[in-house]
């Protein structure tokens, strides 16, 4: 019996943008939704953080939910430092996915949903960004 190969297929791109705080790590209160994989999973590329104005330093967390969001797992965290809005100073963002490294990449299986949370109230957000494809 031949099988086919399961390639990842079209590139797809992924924003949620967190502003409530979560001081939990143990996947209760406020996670915001940042992408869904597809019925056969999916393989995420890229994916970052990064402030959109004045922000205090903050813990981000990225969670992943295997049962439609009803329970989360905290799989990654970084730092964010604070950063004050200038136009002519780069805000540092956190990398979780490193796309020029595609050994990084993270699978998830089907229907698994990833999700972003932050430490401290922002009121500007921080941004999450995130490239995959669907299997």
């Amino acid at each position: 019996m031949a099988i086919d190969p399961n390639f990842p297929a079209t590139p797809k791109y992924a924003s949620a943008l967190a502003t409530v705080a979560n001081p939990a790590a143990d996947g209760s209160g406020t996670i915001v939704p940042l992408l869904t994989a597809g019925a056969n999973g999916a393989l995420v590329t890229n994916l970052m953080a990064l402030p959109i104005g004045t922000v205090a330093a903050t813990v981000l967390r990225l969670y992943v939910s295997q049962d439609a969001g009803a329970t989360w797992k905290v799989i990654d965290m970084r730092l964010l430092a604070a950063y004050a809005l200038s136009q002519t100073a780069h805000p540092v963002g956190q990398i979780f996915i490193d796309k020029s490294n595609p050994d990084a990449a993270l699978r998830l299986p089907a229907n698994a949903r990833l999700g972003v949370a932050i430490g401290v109230a922002q009121v500007a957000g921080v941004a999450f960004n995130a490239e995959y494809m669907d299997y």
